[in-house]
Parts: C-alpha cells; structure tokens; sequence
C-alpha cells in the first residue's frame, strides 16, 4: 500500500461508534479525530467555541454539540466551518494514517486512495440501553435524544453531501455493535482494513 489509509467510522447515536473509533485508532497507533474538528475548524476561522456550539444553561455542551454538528450559528458562518473542516480532514488524511468519526469524513474522502468506509448501528433497545448507561440519564430523556440526535446527523450529513448518513453510498463495512460489542467490533474494522489496505 502507497501512502496513507484512512477508516471513517459514521454511526448511529448510541451505537458507541465513537468508542469503537478511539479503541481502533489505539490498537492500530493511528491518528483519531472525531469533533474536535469543528474546534479546530472554528479556531481557524478566528471565531470563539460559544459562538459555534452555542452553549448556554438549558443544555449541556456535550447534548448540544451531539445535536447541532456544526453549531448554532447563522447558515453562511456553518458553510464556512463545513469548507473549513473539510480542508482540515483532507489535511489530516494527507499527513498520517487516521480514524475519523462523523463529520461526512466518507463524503469528504471519497476520492482519497486508501480509505474504508464503516458505519456503526445497534438496534433501538440496545442504544437506549448504551445512552442510559453512557450518559447517566433516564429512559425518557435517553429516548428523546435517541430520536433528536439521529435526525440531527441524518439533515446534517444529507445537506451536505445529498445522502443519508446511513445509507449504504459510500460505505464499505456496516457493523452490528449490539451483535459484536466494542471488542469485536473493533476486531472486524481491523480485518476488514488489514484485506483493503494489505497491510
């Protein structure tokens, strides 16, 4: 293999995607970038975290960044973090082999010449099970963010790329986390990377 290899990680909210992603990036001592990329995006706009995420007393900052992608600020400032973070993802796939979670890395990708392509699901019960365990809150508030974040992602990944986030465009492995947990699932990532990659 020449150059590279990225593994983008897209998921459903509350199918530990994002500790699938860490896990896998530390076994194979790669990269991992997941939203600090919209920091680093809003930095290099010269634009203060407040105002991209939004954060104020009626929810927290992690409930808000997992529901507004790209911040609540007016639609022109959001484009300009879209382009922003896209250069940085291109960048960081151009510098050192990484795992990226969210932020359309597929999308963004596409052209790239190692990538791979995953995306991460549970069924209902078993990311309700994860959101009330993870995030320490109760069934109805776990269900009312089951519903709003998986919307979230869904107008956010289809507004900018013109496909659903879970749709199987752009993806090369889809895995049941329920089925496999974090372990194992990791596991499947690997060999499905060390056969693309050859590596």
């Amino acid at each position: 293999m020449d150059g590279n290899y990225v593994i983008t990680i897209a998921r459903q909210f509350g199918s530990l995607g994002r500790k699938i992603g860490k896990k896998l990036a530390k076994e194979l001592n790669i990269a991992y970038y997941d939203r600090e990329l919209i920091e680093k995006a809003a930095e290099a706009m010269g634009l203060p975290m407040t105002s991209v995420a939004g954060l104020d007393d009626k929810m927290s900052g992690t409930f808000q960044k997992m529901l507004y992608p790209l911040g609540i600020s007016s639609s022109s400032t959001q484009s300009k973090l879209f382009e922003t973070q896209k250069s940085i993802i291109l960048d960081a796939a151009n510098t050192s082999s990484c795992v990226i979670v969210g932020r359309c890395a597929d999308y963004i990708l596409s052209e790239h010449p190692n990538v791979l392509n995953v995306f991460v699901y549970a069924d209902y019960k078993q990311r309700l099970d994860n959101c009330i365990n993870d995030l320490h809150i109760y069934s109805i508030e776990a269900k009312k963010l089951l519903t709003d974040v998986d919307s979230a992602r869904k107008l956010y990944h289809k507004f900018y790329t013109g496909y659903d986030f879970d749709s199987i465009d752009n993806k090369h492995l889809m895995v049941d986390s329920g089925a496999f947990g974090i372990d194992g699932s990791v596991e499947l990532i690997k060999k499905a990377a060390k056969i693309k990659f050859n590596f």
